[in-house]
C-alpha cells in the first residue's frame, strides 16, 4: 500500500471521527494542570516518535520538525523518530532500556499510525499513559503532540484528560491547518518544509513558557 493511499484512509479515519464526537464537550483547556518533573533542566531536548519526527516530507535535515523547533527555541533540539512507529512499539523500546535517556524534555508524536492501524483509542491511551510514566521515571518532563480530527472534539477531548492525569504538556492538534492543505503536504500523510514550520511553530510556543 503506497503513501497516497495510506493518506487518503489516514484523512478518512480522521473525518469518520467527527460523526461520533459530536455532541462531546470541548477539550479542557491545555496545560492548565500541574506537570510532572519541572523545572526543565538543561541538555538536548529529544523528539520521540514516528515519521513526523525523522522527518518524511522534508527537503533537508535542517528543515524537518525538530531541527525547525531547535531554531525557534535556541537550543539543542535531538530527533529520535522512526517512520511507521506505533505507540505498541514505542512501548516496547521504552520497556527494553530504549529510547529517550536523560532528556530534560521529551517531546513524544505518536498516534498517527494508530489510528492507521484501526488501533483502538483505549489501546492507544493505555500505551501512551505507560510511555508517558517510563519517561517521567527517566526524570523528563513530557510533552505529547496530539493529532486530532478536524470534525469532532472527542479524541482531543480524550487525550487532552489522558496529559491532565499524567502531568504531561500537550501540544494540541498538531496538524490542524496543515493536513490536507496541498500547499503545506509533501504527500497525503506528511508535511512539507513550510508544514513542518507551522508545526515547529506550535510546538515551540507551547513549550516556551515551560523552559
Amino acid at each position: 500500500m503506497n503513501s497516497r493511499t495510506l493518506g487518503c484512509i489516514f484523512v478518512a479515519i480522521l473525518l469518520l471521527g467527527g460523526c461520533f464526537g459530536w455532541m462531546n464537550r470541548p477539550a479542557p483547556k491545555p496545560n492548565h494542570w500541574p506537570i510532572r518533573n519541572l523545572p526543565v533542566g538543561s541538555g538536548p531536548i529529544v523528539c520521540y516518535g514516528d515519521s513526523l519526527v525523522s522527518g518524511e516530507g522534508a527537503s533537508s535535515s535542517r528543515l524537518t520538525y525538530p531541527a525547525q523547533l531547535g531554531q525557534l527555541l535556541g537550543r539543542p533540539v535531538q530527533a529520535q523518530g522512526t517512520p511507521g512507529e506505533t505507540t505498541t512499539g514505542a512501548l516496547a523500546s521504552l520497556r527494553d532500556g530504549g529510547g529517550p535517556k536523560d532528556a530534560p524534555l521529551v517531546v513524544v508524536t505518536l498516534g498517527g499510525n494508530d489510528m492507521l492501524s484501526r488501533t483502538r483509542l483505549s489501546v492507544t491511551e493505555a500505551n501512551l499513559a505507560e510511555i508517558f510514566d517510563l519517561l517521567h521515571a527517566r526524570g523528563a518532563v513530557v510533552a505529547f503532540t496530539a493529532i486530532e480530527s478536524p470534525l469532532s472534539a472527542q479524541r482531543g477531548r480524550s487525550l487532552a484528560k489522558l496529559c491532565r492525569r499524567h502531568g504531561v504538556i500537550l501540544v494540541p492538534d498538531l496538524l490542524g491547518g496543515v493536513l490536507g492543505e496541498n500547499q503545506l503536504m509533501a504527500d497525503p500523510i506528511h508535511p512539507n518544509d513550510a508544514g513542518y514550520a507551522i508545526v515547529a511553530e506550535r510546538v515551540a510556543t507551547t513549550l516556551r513558557p515551560f523552559l
